[in-house]
């Protein structure tokens, strides 16, 4: 079945899940055989940008549930826009650092191909597009506000206290209450360049899953590519001494 024919299953995620997503991976950023990344390794330090970015995109977001104000709904946008350059990056990375490497290109290219197929890839790159060149993308905020009910008591007949008179009512003020943010989505049919989503999309999972396609491409090309070198002497005769 064609990426383009899947069906993408969008979940909500609760506060409580967010900060445990966001404290589980957090020391795979920084890890300590990663310090030289941005010399020897461009790819997987772009890699860790982007799952840098997509960590402070999950913390505004709850911020954001917590108190939907205009300020912290620009910096979960600031956030995504981080997220969305330096997750597009990563394959460039993967171009230029790979690109001298035997039969590099016969590996990549079908992996590019799949990428154009994948409509929510090809979604990302048109967010990151837009984002940097254009203007932010269109998120909806979906909300919920609860609501109060009166009710009026009276005695039936036959009832012990039927005609006993009610106590007065006291007078109540009615304060409408303040809706509440709940989620973040893309909008079906939302166009962003000349692409869409099929489907309601819920904005982090989005990110997540995306990022998780490109993190499997990051380690296929790594286990391809970054091969410790044969040394030729050591397969003739093993066991001798340098």
């Amino acid at each position: 079945m064609d990426d383009e024919e899947k069906k993408v299953v969008s979940k909500t995620y609760r506060l409580e899940d967010l900060l445990a997503h966001m404290t589980s991976g957090s020391e795979d950023l920084f890890p300590e055989d990663g310090a030289k990344d941005w010399i020897e390794n461009p790819t997987k330090f772009k890699l860790r940008e982007a799952k840098y970015f997509l960590c402070q995109a999950k913390k505004s977001y709850t911020d954001y549930l917590k108190n939907d104000v205009d300020k912290n709904r620009d910096i979960f946008l600031f956030n995504l826009g981080a997220f969305f350059s330096a997750a597009r990056s990563i394959t460039y990375y993967m171009q230029i650092q790979y690109a001298e490497k035997d039969q590099f290109w016969e590996w990549y290219c079908p992996q590019q191909r799949r990428m154009k197929k994948d409509r929510e890839m090809r979604f990302l790159k048109d967010l990151r597009v837009n984002f940097i060149h254009f203007r932010p993308p269109i998120i909806t905020t979906e909300k919920e506000a609860p609501y109060q009910m009166a009710t009026t008591l009276v005695y039936s007949e036959g009832h012990p206290l039927y005609g006993t008179p009610l106590p007065r009512p006291v007078p109540m003020l009615y304060t409408q209450p303040r809706a509440k943010a709940t989620n973040v989505i893309f909008k079906a049919d939302q166009t962003i360049g000349r692409k869409s989503l099929p489907d309601d999309t819920e904005v982090i999972e989005f990110c997540s899953r995306n990022l998780n396609k490109l993190e499997e491409i990051v380690n296929k090309c790594e286990k391809q590519f970054n091969k410790t070198p044969r040394d030729p002497c050591n397969d003739v005769h093993p066991n001798m001494s340098p």
